[in-house]
């Protein structure tokens, strides 16, 4: 997946995305949008991560493009969006 902030219309404003994983571990990695610092870390069978509060006005993310997949991973976002 490319470099993307969530900005869907409805999405709650500096809410939180919470993101569960299962399956083959990945990597993910974070990009600001400013300064284009890196953060890399490996989503886990398991994991949770939380992207809250100015996440998505300041950060990019991905799932970095990967040939090494040999295992099924699914993975369950959770986001409050308001009408």
């Amino acid at each position: 997946m490319a470099w993307h902030s969530d900005d869907e219309k409805t999405l709650a404003t500096n809410s939180s995305i919470a993101s569960f994983s299962f399956g083959a571990v990945r990597n993910f990695s974070f990009r600001n949008k400013k300064n284009k610092e890196r953060v890399s870390l490996f989503l886990e069978a398991g994991s949770l991560l939380e992207m809250k509060g100015t996440t998505q006005q300041n950060w990019l993310h991905r799932l970095p493009p990967t040939t090494k997949v040999k295992h099924a991973r699914i993975n369950l976002t959770f986001r409050k969006m308001e009408q």
